[in-house]
């Protein structure tokens, strides 16, 4: 029976990298659908008109991440738009062109967002769903949709059933009755699209370790060099002269551009402790 539990424990061991790498899927592209419309509300959480609605209210919450799924996206924007609940759209001819449930929402620094609505009506032939768009930088990432977990018609709708895990999102109820869903975006987006690129020779011309940095924070570099050390917004962190060495260990979470004086550069990661 010890042999057994061995095997197990060590079995549960090897699959893990497997089952994790596989929570961690980009998030899939969808049909964008015929009533994508321009110019909507901004807002950081509240879509219109969800106060005054009788109507299931939803929070839904998560974070926006760079490729990798560990690099959140900062100051992400999506744009949401769903049916009201008896499956209409606004700003669709014969409904009114008021905006409801139709927004752009901004997520902060740290990539996370979330929205207050209501859940989404049944469409004619359809499951209960929500478009939504990813914008970084004001370039668009993805266009999607995300389904809810127990409705009886994502198996045969041609695009929920399609849908990969996590898209799928699990409702919790709140102590008011509301429900809460909780959905992460994983983009195919490398952190350096916006300042460098990423396949670029120079960008890993520069050899150092440990990368990623490991419990000791130090960061060991081949020589003396002259560096600079940015963010991926561009902020600089720390600039030294002849230094084969940098301590890191009270740097944030997150993945830095290392530049030297004579052009060679790298990307340094520094994982959340």
């Amino acid at each position: 029976m010890k042999i057994l539990s061995i095997l197990t424990v060590i079995s549960s061991f090897l699959l893990m990298p497997l089952f994790l790498s596989a929570q961690c899927l980009p998030t899939g592209s969808d049909i964008e659908g015929p009533y994508y419309v321009t110019g909507v509300p901004e807002t950081d959480s509240i879509i219109a008109p969800v106060l005054q609605s009788n109507a299931q209210k939803i929070w839904v919450r998560g974070t926006v991440y760079f490729y990798g799924c560990e690099v959140p996206v900062p100051n992400p924007v999506l744009d949401i738009w769903h049916p009201d609940e008896n499956g209409d759209y606004s700003n669709v001819e014969g409904n009114p062109d008021d905006f409801a449930y139709r927004a752009r929402v901004q997520g902060n620094a740290d990539g996370e967002y979330s929205y207050y609505s209501i859940l989404p009506g049944l469409y004619p032939g359809r499951p209960k769903h929500t478009h939504f768009k990813v914008w970084v930088n004001d370039t668009l990432k993805l266009t999607s949709q995300m389904y809810f977990a127990g409705d009886s018609l994502n198996a045969q709708d041609p695009w929920a059933s399609k849908a990969e895990p996590n898209r799928v999102v699990e409702l919790d109820t709140l102590p008011n009755g509301d429900l809460e869903a909780h959905f992460d975006i994983y983009t195919n987006d490398s952190p350096w699209t916006h300042t460098a690129d990423p396949q670029a020779p120079q960008w890993s011309s520069l050899a150092v370790y440990p990368n990623p940095l490991d419990r000791s924070g130090i960061l060991y570099l081949p020589e003396a060099l002259s560096i600079t050390l940015t963010d991926i917004a561009g902020r600089v962190w720390l600039r030294q002269d002849g230094v084969d060495r940098l301590e890191l260990r009270e740097f944030p979470p997150g993945i830095y551009q290392l530049t030297t004086t004579d052009g060679r550069a790298a990307r340094v990661l520094v994982p959340a402790k």
